[in-house]
């Protein structure tokens, strides 16, 4: 528990400074896929120094590792069962989820992947709840803050025939307001910052809700990719309706 502690704490050091995420999805033919949810601190971390390695053997960190949730809960099954029953259920909303960080002080390299497999798009529906539950148990108070934000709002996603919705929206607005006004002290930190989709369809793309996205080559790969406090103000801004070639 100490160790997987260790290393979300130093994720959230780097989350609570920029919030860079790539949403990436993988969708097959059949709905099954693969959805993730990914960070990339590696230019934070070599403007930081790093995150605080050892400092009496001079030993930088290196660091490569997968965490199943779900052997995770297992695992430390003992340790959850004393937690209160909120966070209990955060860590059972884990489950179907993966994550892998890989940690480099020496080359500067840090990078978080958040991840599941899925038979039907809708299983993965809270990847950004999944997200935000491992930043409120482990992250300190800030970070936990930050994350906080979008606890009030939701993602869904549908794929049915040739159409595939992204349906973020705001369940509690007050709440909602409120802890964007918390955000706000951070907004100078959070410039640059950007939230981006990256969706590969098993068909060429026909049209798209949205402007300002760009396509692969062969037109399977959509890019899209906005201002993460724009996002953060307004999550209908990524809402999307995505039609395919028969």
């Amino acid at each position: 528990m100490k160790y997987f502690k260790t290393l979300i704490a130093a994720l959230m050091t780097l989350v609570m400074v920029s919030c860079s995420f790539t949403e990436k999805m993988t969708m097959n033919e059949d709905g099954t896929g693969r959805l993730s949810l990914s960070f990339d601190g590696s230019e934070l971390m070599s403007s930081m120094g790093g995150l605080g390695g050892d400092e009496q053997d001079g030993e930088e960190e290196k660091i490569d590792s997968i965490i199943d949730f779900k052997e995770f809960m297992n695992e430390y099954k003992d340790s959850i069962a004393t937690l209160s029953a909120e966070d209990q259920a955060k860590f059972k909303a884990l489950e179907p989820f993966k994550m892998r960080i890989q940690m480099d002080e020496a080359e500067g390299l840090f990078m978080f992947d958040m991840f599941s497999d899925f038979e039907n798009i809708s299983e993965v529906n809270n990847i950004q709840d999944a997200f935000n539950n491992v930043s409120n148990i482990m992250g300190d108070g800030q970070a936990q803050q930050q994350n906080n934000s979008q606890e009030s709002a939701k993602v869904e996603y549908s794929f049915e025939g040739n159409t595939f919705i992204r349906d973020a929206y705001i369940i509690d607005a007050e709440k909602y307001s409120a802890q964007l006004d918390s955000l706000a002290s951070m907004e100078m930190f959070l410039a640059g910052s950007t939230y981006t989709l990256e969706y590969t369809f098993p068909r060429k793309i026909k049209s798209v809700n949205v402007e300002g996205y760009t396509l692969s080559e062969d037109g399977k790969t959509l890019y899209y990719e906005v201002d993460y406090m724009a996002y953060m103000k307004d999550p209908n801004i990524m809402d999307l309706q995505v039609d395919l070639e028969d």
